[in-house]
């Protein structure tokens, strides 16, 4: 898995682009699968009767939330690795812990309870460093990866027999 390279800020604008597009697209499939019209509370009803259509504001209100919240917990998470990663002066599987658990206590935020804070801080900080300790090193043989991603060719292309055997008997594509 290829490490994130270039200055905080960079990867920090990644985060987010990346975060607000994700949480754009998951917003409106949420707006999209629901067949219910979508309204405000406060002007869903016109005259003592229900007005049976889709609002545009809270259309994009559940739209624009998702891509705010995810944009929140993509950036928060490498602004943190970035900060942890400057502070600590290495490059480690601990930054990304460090991120993961900013990370998880903005998605708990989100509950607005301390306890699923607390929680989702912890198992996404457990989980972001396992997922970066474990990844570079996730193949039993290297050599074996190596061999499959790099050196698939041989150095000099050889002909196989059958391949002669053709060119032999089509000397009209014997060049190609």
């Amino acid at each position: 898995m290829p490490t994130v390279e270039g200055p905080c800020l960079n990867r920090t604008a990644n985060a987010a682009l990346a975060g607000a597009f994700i949480g754009t697209f998951y917003g409106s499939c949420v707006n999209l699968w629901y067949p219910d019209p979508t309204q405000e509370i406060s002007t869903s009803k016109k005259f003592g009767a229900a007005v049976m259509k889709t609002e545009p504001r809270a259309w994009f209100r559940g739209l624009v939330r998702p891509a705010v919240w995810f944009t929140a917990v993509g950036s928060s998470f490498a602004v943190a690795e970035c900060f942890a990663e400057v502070a600590r002066n290495k490059r480690d599987s601990l930054n990304a812990g460090f991120g993961g658990v900013v990370a998880g206590a903005v998605m708990g935020s989100i509950s607005r309870r301390a306890d699923l804070m607390v929680s989702s801080a912890i198992g996404c900080g457990i989980l972001m460093f396992g997922m970066d300790y474990s990844t570079s090193n996730i193949a039993a043989d290297r050599g074996d990866v190596f061999h499959k991603m790099y050196d698939t060719l041989p150095e000099k292309h050889e002909e196989s027999a059958t391949l002669r055997a053709l060119k032999e008997k089509y000397q009209e594509f014997k060049d190609n």
